[in-house]
């Protein structure tokens, strides 16, 4: 951080005839001093004649600290959470370094701790420094919190206090975290034109508070009815009874509510009637239900009609809501006529009917009819000619075109499957003698031969084969 002195004195020359020599120094003179810079001098005589030296400057070696000046010891507010930045409040000075570097510790934005300590450094270029340190306490918190009450209040008679406490606000210069107070506590009884007081109190034990008057409201609120469910009654009962006592009724201040019902208990009973039920409390506030009477209704239902072939046996299959004595009629061809699913084996087309008489005498019915179906003679032809004459050019599948969801295949005798189609119907989707899978035999056009065939069903049929083999004649 020098700059050059005058070397010029200190150098010596002389001359053979100049007595007065004249010496200059470059750089010259008040120059910025480089570490390690060539500084010349020239000797120069009255003839203009000159000779020159050299030296090189380099710079000592800074061993010397810092000097640095700490400010007074700091104070916070109590809401402060964290330290800001002092190093431009404290001071520093160096033999060389014009600006050194001031740090502190713990940064600015630490934490703040009552009375912390921190530590400021100060740092010159040669790597030298010097420390300082302050104290940094919290102002104390005297300030009240700011309490903002709601408005006064109202209750019904009987109930107990509420807890108010989440209403109300309150502020603190220091203190977030404000614990509020309620006096008389909430669940305590309530009286007609109470006070209540709430109190803010911040962690330092600053108080505030302020206070709200209950009174009682009116009572208009209805009281809160429940019926009963849906009533059955037996279908030999005329009247209907008293269900009052099934009724329940609560109210916010009358303990005792009365109970009506409309029709009342002792009137005739009709089928799908409604009684209502009415809960009126002191005050004359009242609210109501409704409930449906129907006569009971004993429900039986047999399985759709059905159809079987002659000689077979079928089990019934019955559903009903009620207990009581089943009857079945005609009883012939049945294996037990009192069972709710008796088998039956019916030698021809039968409707049966299947009576319920419940304990009560109430009676409900279904019936079924059972289709019996006579052995059938073999119609389907097992060969067919399609030679276009217009009679049996097809092969016709008798009965075929009542199951809808049917698959036909045809195989030749190597087992190479030759023809399928799903949905045979003797009409429009038929076998002529045409190959549709394996089209090498006979380009489409199927040989003479005898084919296998083989039909599927995926329901109850009547048809008298599903497997066998098929004479082609052309």
């Amino acid at each position: 951080g020098d700059n050059l002195p005058d070397y010029t004195s200190l150098i010596t020359a002389t001359d053979n005839c100049d007595n007065t020599l004249t010496i200059t120094q470059n750089p010259s003179t008040g120059s910025p001093f480089i570490n390690g810079m060539t500084v010349t001098f020239t000797a120069i005589d009255d003839a203009g004649n000159d000779s020159q030296c050299s030296i090189i400057i380099t710079a000592n070696a800074d061993t010397e600290d810092p000097v640095i000046s700490c400010q007074a010891n700091q104070t916070l507010d109590c809401n402060e959470t964290v330290i800001p930045d002092y190093t431009t409040l404290v001071t520093a000075t160096d033999n060389i370094d014009p600006d050194v570097t001031i740090s502190q510790n713990p940064n600015a934005g630490s934490p703040f701790t009552d009375g912390m300590t921190v530590t400021f450094i100060a740092t010159d270029d040669a790597g030298n420094s010097s420390q300082c340190s302050i104290i940094i306490t919290a102002n104390a918190d005297t300030e009240d919190p700011v309490i903002s009450c709601i408005g006064n209040q109202n209750l019904n008679i009987g109930d107990n206090l509420p807890d108010y406490t989440s209403l109300i606000t309150a502020t603190d210069n220091c203190d977030n975290t404000l614990t509020i107070t309620q006096n008389p506590s909430a669940g305590s009884p309530f009286t007609d034109g109470m006070t209540v007081t709430f109190t803010a109190n911040d962690n330092t034990g600053n108080t505030s508070q302020c206070s709200i008057i209950i009174t009682a409201n009116a009572d208009t609120e209805d009281p809160v009815i429940s019926c009963l469910a849906n009533q059955t009654l037996d279908c030999n009962v005329t009247v209907i009874p008293d269900y009052t006592t099934l009724v329940n009724a609560t109210d916010n201040i009358d303990t005792d509510v009365t109970i009506s019902q409309n029709p009342n208990a002792g009137s005739p009973f009709i089928d799908g009637m409604t009684v209502t039920f009415t809960a009126t409390d002191d005050a004359g506030n009242s609210s109501q239900c409704s409930i449906t009477i129907n006569e009971e209704q004993p429900f039986i239902a047999v399985e759709n009609d059905i159809e079987i072939n002659l000689g077979e046996e079928i089990a019934i299959d019955v559903v009903t809501n009620a207990t009581g004595v089943i009857s079945w009629s005609p009883t012939t061809g049945l294996d037990n006529p009192n069972s709710l699913s008796p088998l039956a084996s019916p030698e021809e087309t039968t409707t049966y009917t299947v009576t319920l008489t419940t304990l009560n005498g109430c009676i409900a019915q279904d019936e079924i009819t059972i289709s019996v179906i006579p052995p059938q003679e073999e119609e389907s032809l097992y060969g067919f000619s399609p030679d276009n004459d217009g009679i049996n050019d097809f092969w016709e599948i008798k009965g075929i075109e009542n199951y809808t969801d049917n698959e036909v295949y045809i195989y030749n005798r190597w087992g190479d499957l030759v023809f399928q189609i799903r949905g045979y119907n003797n009409t429009t989707n038929v076998f002529r003698g045409e190959a549709n899978r394996l089209t090498s035999a006979g380009a489409n056009s199927l040989p003479e031969g005898t084919y296998f065939f083989d039909i599927k069903i995926n329901s109850a049929h009547n048809l008298p084969k599903l497997q066998g083999f098929l004479v082609l004649k052309r």
